[in-house]
């Protein structure tokens, strides 16, 4: 490399900043084909069917509201940005708070009784299904975001609970559905149904 170009480099102003994105959720993610898994147990509510589990649903996970995350994005990219700041940056952006995949398959379950999406809970169905071996269903995947919260202010404000109310509501009204379930999905072939 030319001594010109080294001394580009080493006076540059650029800053650079890696965010390290954890378990978001929110409306429009993943439709109409599911892939995670709140939006992969809302599908199966909106379908009427059981909520299948991978093993016995003891996994550990913490899952951030999509405003919140946002909120955290743009609060990152301003500090990296402003002139007392490192030229590099690495910041763990989520929530702290864990829960295992059962409670929030529950947790999805009775508030989506309220919303209108059922008229009786659906049942939840561990050791359900398997991932491949080559998936990583690590045991637990919580994110330590001290460094966001010291250094940025960061931390989620919307609970799981509101963020979960206003993803379902957004999924009920997508659905064409007023408020109050419908019994077409009644049956569903194969297994067990729940009324949605």
């Amino acid at each position: 490399m030319s001594k010109r170009w080294k001394s580009l480099i080493i006076n540059s102003v650029a800053r650079s900043v890696v965010i390290r994105v954890f378990n978001t959720y929110g409306p429009a993610m993943d439709f109409p084909a599911p892939k995670r898994v709140v939006p992969h147990f809302i599908d199966c509510v909106l379908q009427g069917q059981p909520l299948k589990l991978s093993g016995d649903g003891s996994q550990r996970r913490s899952f951030c509201y999509v405003q919140d995350m946002i909120r955290g994005m743009v609060l990152a990219l301003a500090y990296t940005a402003s002139q007392g700041a490192p030229f590099s940056q690495c910041f763990n952006l989520g929530s702290p708070d864990p829960m295992t995949i059962r409670e929030l398959a529950d947790t999805i379950v009775d508030t989506a009784l309220p919303v209108g999406l059922l008229d009786e809970p659906c049942p939840v169905r561990p050791h359900a299904f398997h991932y491949s071996q080559s998936f990583d269903d690590t045991w637990s995947r919580v994110p330590d975001i001290t460094r966001s919260k010291d250094i940025l202010g960061f931390s989620p404000s919307v609970s799981l609970s509101d963020g979960l109310k206003v993803t379902l509501t957004y999924y009920r009204d997508l659905s064409g559905r007023s408020g109050t379930a419908r019994a077409a999905a009644n049956t569903v072939s194969g297994s067990a149904a729940c009324t949605s």
